[in-house]
């Protein structure tokens, strides 16, 4: 009794490279992950660079503003900002604290008089009691 082959005949001998299907797939889709890498690295690199211009650009443009800014108006210390915020407030007719202070002092002063005098008048109202009288 012989085995009979299930396979025939002109499907027993190994195929070519070229004609491997799934060989061919896996190859192809190795190289597309390659490719797929090499086309984001271009991509990011791409994008890294425009931002670093970007960057650029925008740093020599806050310093022309900062430059412009020194040359046109008072100088951006601590006194050119309080002197700023003083011709601001006079401009606008609001209290200095000094004012302010002025103000509370006086405020002060009035309660103290006005204290003084309620109780001057409290002592006033208050009867004298009268006084007996010597006739029988």
């Amino acid at each position: 009794m012989a085995i009979e082959n299930p396979i025939p005949a002109d499907q027993t001998s190994i195929p070519a490279e070229n004609e491997r299907p799934l060989t061919e797939a896996a190859s192809k889709l190795v190289l597309a992950s390659i490719g797929g890498v090499a086309l984001a690295q271009d991509a990011v690199e791409g994008m890294l660079k425009k931002m670093v211009e970007r960057g650029e650009k925008s740093q020599k443009q806050a310093r022309l503003r900062m430059d412009k800014l020194r040359a046109k108006g008072p100088k951006f210390s601590r006194s050119g900002v309080r002197d700023l915020t003083g011709s601001v407030r006079d401009a606008a007719e609001l209290p200095s604290k000094a004012d302010i202070q002025g103000l509370h002092d006086q405020i002060a002063a009035l309660s103290a008089k006005v204290d003084q005098l309620t109780k001057e008048k409290a002592e006033s109202a208050i009867p004298t009691p009268p006084k007996p009288s010597s006739k029988p």
